[in-house]
């Protein structure tokens, strides 16, 4: 039932040299760790094979680009498959959803349609719209691939806007823009429209915790 198994938190040469005695000449060592620790090891051409696993983070993208720059110095690359797949939070399948088209479409219109009505003082249908919509995308994508969502450009995109900083500031930032409408306040709006691209743009990627 599985491998003996040691860690170490030393110096990448030390730890690498303690991982080679303890596993003996007839048997491979294996380095995990995310893509600072995959430059450092292919920097040193110290691989002779390298496994791409997703992560429930995924920084794939980092990890691609070490790949290709030091391709030269590579043997086989793999990626894992089978049941080693990201362990996604609620959070984050909700953000990866949005790379299909229908939960995105549903929660573009719904966002439109109550953006008009709240500038209409309309505040229930406005309600109605924004969040009828947006359960109405969610049920249409209920059974869809998020592991291949996931690992799409825009699922990583949109994973990287699942962190907690991201959707406080994004809130806010729509909250005002709402208000800004309601009370028809161009600067109020536009502060809301900030703070929307603000949280959209403080982490365009998910972040560089990868796992190999």
């Amino acid at each position: 039932m599985g491998r003996p198994s040691h860690s170490s938190t030393t110096a990448s040469g030390s730890a690498l040299e303690q991982a080679r005695e303890a596993a003996g000449s007839s048997k491979d060592v294996e380095i995990a760790g995310g893509a600072a620790t995959v430059r450092q090891y292919l920097g040193a051409d110290q691989l002779d094979e390298l496994v791409r696993r997703p992560t429930s983070r995924g920084d794939s993208h980092v990890i691609t680009r070490s790949i290709d720059k030091h391709r030269g110095t590579v043997m086989p690359s793999r990626t894992r498959t089978g049941d080693e797949k990201p362990a996604y939070s609620y959070i984050e399948r909700v953000m990866i959803s949005h790379a299909h088209p229908a939960k995105l479409g549903c929660d573009l219109a719904g966002v439109a349609l109550g953006i008009g009505l709240i500038w209409r003082h309309r505040p229930i249908p406005a309600g109605a719209a924004i969040f009828g919509l947006s359960f109405v995308g969610s049920y249409l994508v209920r059974d869809i691939d998020i592991d291949r969502y996931g690992q799409t450009n825009l699922g990583q995109w949109m994973l990287g806007q699942a962190k907690p900083l991201n959707l406080l500031v994004r809130t806010a930032g729509f909250s005002v823009l709402l208000v800004g409408l309601w009370l028809r306040s161009p600067h109020l709006s536009a502060a809301g429209i900030l703070g929307i691209v603000l949280g959209r743009a403080l982490s365009p990627y998910a972040g560089e915790s990868h796992s190999l």
